[in-house]
């Protein structure tokens, strides 16, 4: 495919995406029948709780479902499994879209208040995120004494460090380069503590061998990266000021590219690592750990990962959080509007 490099007097107001629902055919698609449509089923998203009356807005207005996402990048998952993940999914982006709108410091305090509950369930400091990450815990029972919950608690100390590395970059107007800033969209993303509670989702726990493997280690990354191309939501980040911190965006100030460019080469780069991922899964399909459950149960892990790159895909068309009633325009069309 023919990159455009960016020309310094263009002015852009529309790109195409890349197809990557034509490219993640491959990946099997499913949808979890224990899924119910009922935003209002967090009872904590109130005004009380949320005291950030647009962050609270934007997870209450109808614009996003995370229960849907759960239900796609899960649809293996038990019903308190699937509930368990939704729960995460909002306690994700109340943390994501507080700390966009906060600074280093502010974003800092933020995610202590999660991460301290996490490390001692009986932690309070007073917030209303203290209280409503406890009640997180609670739902998760014996689970929280498994190496699967450390690894989960782990993924998470990672995901809030480097939530709060990309606010004070925002704050500061430090641009990456592509290598620096696909290392820190992998921890930042919060792809990775999806992955992790995957596991209580769907009954297991894996020996650390199995995360320290090699051939694991490859299609795990592999993963990772399919979920953090994040070209969907430029069109809002653009709009709010932070697109700094958007993969189109420090494609475009690291190698030159156009926007067009930029989306094109992204495109280049999904179908690289749908490859990467799928070499990877037939090694670890002729591969045993020795145990008969290990080894089922991974295959299990594997098979759900590949549904988190389908379900992800279609629910950032399904939601208005990128496209708003266009949406399903911009599906059939790829084109996006950027001042519509």
């Amino acid at each position: 495919m023919s990159i455009q490099p960016q020309t310094e007097t263009e002015t852009e107001t529309s790109f195409i995406l890349p197809d990557l629902l034509a490219l993640s055919s491959a990946f099997p698609f499913g949808d979890n029948p224990a899924y119910v449509p009922t935003i209002e089923s967090r009872s904590w998203l109130t005004p009380e709780h949320v005291q950030n009356p647009v962050v609270l807005a934007a997870l209450t207005n109808g614009s996003i479902d995370l229960g849907r996402l759960a239900a796609l990048v899960n649809p293996n998952a038990s019903p308190a499994g699937l509930d368990a993940s939704c729960e995460l999914f909002y306690l994700i982006t109340l943390v994501d879209d507080t700390s966009d709108k906060q600074s280093g410091a502010g974003a800092q305090k933020t995610v202590e208040s999660f991460l301290n509950v996490l490390r001692d369930p009986h932690c309070d400091d007073g917030t209303s995120l203290a209280r409503i990450t406890r009640a997180f815990c609670e739902r998760l029972g014996p689970w929280t004494g498994t190496p699967a919950f450390a690894r989960f608690r782990r993924q998470c100390e990672s995901w809030l460090k480097h939530t709060a590395e990309e606010a004070t970059l925002r704050e500061s107007g430090t641009m990456l380069s592509f290598e620096e800033f696909t290392r820190l969209r992998r921890e930042s993303s919060a792809v990775q503590v999806g992955l992790a509670l995957m596991e209580f989702s769907l009954g297991m726990n894996l020996p650390d061998e199995v995360y320290k493997d090699e051939d694991f280690e490859a299609l795990y990354w592999a993963t990772v990266d399919l979920n953090c191309i994040d070209v969907y939501s430029y069109r809002r980040e653009r709009s709010q000021g932070i697109d700094m911190c958007n993969i189109l965006t420090v494609l475009r100030h690291d190698k030159g590219l156009t926007l067009q460019g930029a989306s094109d080469w992204m495109g280049d780069h999904f179908q690289g690592l749908r490859e990467a991922f799928f070499a990877a899964r037939r090694t670890l399909s002729a591969r045993t750990f020795g145990n008969a459950q290990t080894d089922s149960d991974l295959q299990r892990l594997l098979t759900e990962f590949g549904h988190w790159t389908t379900g992800n895909i279609v629910w950032c068309f399904e939601t208005k959080r990128y496209f708003g009633e266009a949406r399903f325009k911009v599906m059939e069309t790829r084109l996006v509007e950027l001042n519509s």
